[in-house]
């Protein structure tokens, strides 16, 4: 999403918590939308018998996608530091799950 098109939400959080910074809401979305897909391919994999090292690739593999777009995005970079925020916010939640799935059983 570009900044106009988040121009909106960006002033109305920064409102509320005004230590908040563009950059910060930024990176913070990132970090929750990796979070998502992890919490997405937890259930994938533990409602089946795949492969454990299934999720963490595809992880870090669209990380390193989306950085990589960027680089042909007018505008925007593609930053090795964002493909690492990008997949621990993957392995926290797919780790977290992974990690409670393993003592239920």
């Amino acid at each position: 999403m570009s900044k106009e098109e988040s121009g909106g939400l960006l002033a109305l959080l920064i409102g509320w918590f005004p230590w908040l910074t563009d950059h910060i809401i930024r990176k913070a979305a990132h970090f929750i939308e990796y979070a998502a897909l992890g919490t997405l391919l937890s259930g994938a994999v533990h409602g089946g018998k795949r492969s454990r090292s299934f999720p963490p690739l595809v992880g870090i593999l669209t990380a390193m996608a989306d950085e990589s777009i960027q680089l042909f995005s007018e505008g925007r970079s593609g930053q090795v530091t964002d493909v690492w925020l990008d997949f621990a916010g993957f392995l926290l939640l797919w780790g977290g799950l992974s990690l409670i799935a393993k003592f239920k059983k």
